[in-house]
């Protein structure tokens, strides 16, 4: 069953590979092409960080604002 299963793994590699340097022309080509999707996943990791920074920024100033809201609230309640 493990004899089986190597071989269907190696089949699908030299397939995947034989089909990947078809597209891809060449090797260079190939190389080309990782470096571009890893450059372009670099860019939304990147990208994605900052809205999660903006966000997190957004929510921490809401939450100021709340808490100043709330303890001008506790201080008019306590004037009355």
């Amino acid at each position: 069953m493990k004899r089986i299963a190597l071989v269907v793994a190696a089949a699908l590699l030299i397939t995947g590979t034989a089909f990947a340097q078809d597209n891809a022309g060449s090797m260079a080509e190939l190389l080309k092409q990782i470096e571009q999707g890893q450059a372009r996943d670099s860019k939304e990791a990147r990208d994605r960080e900052a809205r999660f920074a903006a966000d997190r920024n957004a929510q921490q100033n809401m939450l100021n604002q709340a808490r100043a809201e709330r303890t001008r609230q506790e201080r008019n309640s306590e004037r009355l």
